[in-house]
């Protein structure tokens, strides 16, 4: 069913929100959810627009006294913290370099200030740095259906492991030209 900016969604009382405190549309789209617990309005993203506990995946532009700045795909880029990694420590820090890939979790996404990431929540299996493999953009419909329908991204023939982010990027490790041909015709079916 499609709704509207400003229309109630049929979200029972107590078992969430749509952003922060919101059981109405704030754009014009369908209605997903993930899990039972996620829900979104999908529409024709241009940018991506970070929403609380999603899940994304990013590249490290810069590298700070203790946070890396992250590009997630957004109008600006994401935070996070040395420390926002599990196993981490003042002694035992990640250490990322420019172009790296992490996957984290929104935990703040506040309009007047920068997005902040995790990599410490028990949100999805394998968060922190992405090892081995290459970064792709497949666009932000395509990763999100690809999200609630694993079954229909077919890559059986190939030991490869596919890392979705809600904010249209896909990893893929190892990074073999036969595995992303595959799931680029997958997601793009008319273009490949």
């Amino acid at each position: 069913m499609f709704w509207f900016p400003g229309d109630a969604l049929p979200i029972n009382k107590g078992q969430t929100s749509v952003g922060i405190e919101t059981k109405e549309a704030t754009a014009p789209g369908e209605l997903m959810v993930l899990e039972g617990s996620n829900y979104w309005i999908n529409f024709r993203e241009v940018t991506y627009t970070p929403l609380l506990d999603d899940i994304v995946i990013g590249t490290v532009k810069s590298k700070g006294k203790d946070h890396y700045k992250i590009e997630i795909g957004s109008s600006s880029p994401a935070v996070i913290d040395c420390l926002d990694f599990t196993n981490a420590t003042k002694r035992n820090r990640v250490a990322l370099s420019p172009g790296d890939a992490v996957f984290a979790q929104v935990i703040d996404d506040a309009k007047h200030s920068e997005t902040r990431l995790s990599a410490r929540t028990e949100a999805a299996k394998g968060l922190g740095p992405l090892k081995s493999g290459v970064l792709i953009k497949i666009g932000i419909l395509q990763s999100r259906y690809l999200l609630l329908n694993r079954q229909k991204l077919d890559l059986s023939p190939y030991e490869c492991t596919v890392t979705l982010g809600m904010n249209g990027y896909a990893y893929v490790s190892p990074p073999h030209q036969d595995i992303i041909t595959q799931l680029l015709k997958q997601v793009h079916p008319k273009v490949a």
